[in-house]
């Protein structure tokens, strides 16, 4: 409608102008009513828009609101450079751990495959040792046995000669025949017997280094152990020496184990056996066994009030050979350092606490282990 009055009040203008030289004022003053009508309705329309006209915001209102854009369009971009900026410093953070990462996982590789060059050495040079520990034990029994056999044969000779040796006596003077007489009946068949004695020394620690080899390599048999019954068993094999020592032997109730049978009670017998034998005339002795399940270990312990060991001794308690105690009690000084294999074979550790005269405590633990197969 708006665009009808504009157009009709051009063409009026144009009308007048030619109106000024050629009169025709009839249809001068029709083009004026046809724009008047125009004006006319183009108002009768723009009526109903006039209260949104007024409602319309003025230039401050709407500069203010221009600016209060810009200011939250400034805080945008700021919060995206802050944002970017935070972003840009995360990702440098991550580039250094990622750098750090890849350090720690080629210094990994490089451990991993140093362990096992390290583990290979050491299983190669486990079997040599094995290996030279047999040989050695092995080899050792050939001139032993040469060493007894020609021992046994002086001993027969001498037997066969001292009569003959005897009879030639009588025609010796008193300090001469007495001279001979004690080589015959003392030095001679003192000699060999520390000879034989030495052979039986050497040979039982031949037979001791390869037993202890030969733990080392026994394939262990998993199964689960009733160890109250196992431990009971143990215990009753050493009645005698039990009855005879008037020994009390206490077995609390004990978790039963995945584990190697025959080792577990070779562990129990070792420290029951050592119990039992260390333990000095007098008090009552008394033996006590007992046993607790821990997160990854079962543990045992047991406990005894005999002659116990002196503080500069427990070092040697698990080693080879070193015996500690009495000298007169029988052993090769081999049983720990057999008990300390078997319980490292089982995942465990062995342990004592001990205070001279007053008794000691043997603790060592066994694995609970998911993979029955597995051998440490």
């Amino acid at each position: 409608m708006f665009g009808a009055f504009i157009i009709t009040c051009g063409f009026t203008h144009l009308i007048d102008v030619w109106t000024f030289y050629n009169p025709v004022y009839r249809f001068s003053a029709f083009m004026k009513v046809i724009t008047a009508l125009a004006s006319l309705s183009t108002v009768i329309a723009l009526i109903p828009t006039i209260p949104k006209a007024l409602n319309l915001p003025g230039i401050i209102t709407l500069n203010e609101k221009l600016h209060q854009e810009v200011k939250v369009r400034k805080k945008t971009e700021e919060d995206l450079q802050l944002s970017y900026s935070t972003l840009a410093k995360k990702m440098e953070d991550l580039e250094t751990i990622n750098a750090r990462l890849e350090q720690e996982i080629t210094t990994r590789k490089e451990y991993e495959e140093k362990l096992a060059r390290q583990t290979r050495e050491l299983e190669y040079s486990n079997k040599e040792l094995e290996q030279f520990t047999y040989i050695t034990s092995h080899d050792l029994r050939s001139p032993l046995i040469n060493l007894r056999g020609f021992s046994d044969v002086l001993q027969n000779s001498l037997d066969k000669a001292t009569p003959a040796i005897k009879k030639g006596l009588k025609e010796l003077s008193g300090k001469e025949k007495e001279k001979i007489e004690k080589i015959l009946e003392s030095s001679i068949p003192k000699a060999l017997g520390y000879i034989n004695s030495a052979v039986g020394r050497i040979d039982n620690l031949s037979n001791a280094i390869l037993e202890l080899s030969r733990t080392g390599r026994r394939k262990l048999h998993w199964e689960l152990i009733d160890t109250n019954k196992l431990v009971s068993s143990c215990i009753d094999s050493f009645r005698h020496q039990i009855d005879v020592k008037n020994v009390v032997v206490v077995l609390e109730e004990i978790p039963s184990v995945y584990a190697d049978r025959v080792s577990v009670e070779q562990v129990f017998a070792n420290i029951i056996d050592n119990a039992i034998k260390y333990l000095p005339p007098g008090p009552q002795g008394k033996i006590s066994i007992s046993g607790r399940e821990e997160e990854e270990h079962v543990l045992f312990v047991i406990e005894d009030n005999g002659c116990g060991i002196a503080e500069h001794n427990m070092e040697k308690v698990f080693q080879v050979f070193r015996r500690i105690g009495k000298a007169e009690v029988p052993g090769e000084g081999m049983g720990m350092a057999y008990t300390k294999t078997i319980v490292h074979r089982h995942g465990g550790e062995v342990w004592c606490e001990s205070t001279l005269d007053k008794g000691t405590k043997f603790y060592f633990t066994i694995k609970q282990k998911l993979n029955k197969n597995e051998d440490y």
